[in-house]
């Protein structure tokens, strides 16, 4: 830029101080009655502020993510009130949201008044909201039609590719038999009877799901994969994809129908009333090492 001065009452115009910003750490002039470049000022630049400031705030960003998303069950290392896992592989969560979903404050860990475990508590007193964790139902059905099995082949995670009976989360709103006839109408097309529906089998993932297993014949061989399904299909005993089993609760639920329920898979003439029969319990239990146990009941 020119400087402008008033001099005499003549306006006098001079080359003034030229600044250049670039990526140089300091700011530099050049003056043409000096001749030379001269480092009046070692104050970054703006451009070399960005240039130092971006990694740091990656560095946070990264730091952030990691402490809202990692779960931790058997121990907590707090980073501004979140609690950061020490493994990934842990299936269940020990930490709850870290944050309340009607304010949007930060939660902790702590045990609300009137009760004896830990939960995750909103920071902000006005609020008080407590989240709490409790294990999901799982609800499916085993549904027949003409001494066939409707198996559904996953089309999403986990286990796509894999073949399963129609199973899934409970709505609000709906019993354990609504749910089930609900997910296979979803997942296959099919429709059954909730009211025909007998309970095969209950399945504890300890700490994380319980689930309910009910057979059921179906009103007809229509079937229609859904948006969750790569394919649908009826098999026979001896055509169902043992090795391609999605899960092995389904497995477990297969094999206890096949076996105490139709005797075998033969197809004898007068099947066994699945009400007359106990109803399969098994539990899977999880060590801190991510290592799984089956205990029967």
């Amino acid at each position: 830029f020119l400087l402008s001065i008033n001099k005499g009452g003549r306006p006098f115009h001079r080359p003034g101080i030229i600044l250049t910003f670039l990526s140089s750490p300091r700011i530099s002039c050049k003056s043409p009655a000096l001749g030379h470049h001269k480092f009046l000022s070692s104050y970054p630049s703006p451009l070399t502020c960005a240039m130092r400031t971006l990694p740091l705030v990656c560095l946070w960003a990264s730091l952030t993510a990691v402490a809202a998303f990692c779960h931790l069950p058997d121990g907590v290392r707090p980073i501004n009130g979140v609690n950061v896992a020490r493994s990934a592989l842990s299936l269940w969560s020990g930490t709850g949201p870290a944050f309340c979903e009607r304010c949007g404050h930060t939660m902790i860990r702590r045990v609300p008044p009137g009760d004896e475990k830990e939960r995750s508590c909103c920071t902000d007193d006005a609020c008080g909201f407590v989240s709490y964790q409790n294990p999901k139902v799982i609800v499916g059905c085993i549904c027949t039609w003409e001494n066939k099995i409707l198996l559904c082949q996953r089309a999403i995670a986990p286990c796509e590719g894999k073949w399963g009976f129609p199973q899934g989360f409970m709505e609000l709103g709906e019993t354990t038999r609504e749910g089930a006839a609900r997910e296979t109408r979803e997942e296959a097309g099919a429709a059954f009877d909730p009211a025909d529906a007998t309970l095969l089998a209950v399945y504890n993932l300890a700490g994380q799901q319980v689930q309910l297993v009910y057979t059921a014949p179906l009103r007809s061989g229509t079937l229609a994969a859904g948006i969750e399904s790569q394919a649908v299909g009826l098999f026979e005993w001896a055509e169902i994809p043992w090795p391609e089993l999605a899960f092995p609760t389904v497995g477990w639920a297969l094999e206890y129908m096949r076996d105490e329920y139709l005797g075998g898979g033969v197809r004898p003439e007068e099947p066994r009333v699945a009400s007359s029969l106990g109803v399969q319990q098994r539990t899977k239990r999880m060590d801190p090492d991510g290592n799984w146990r089956v205990e029967e009941g």
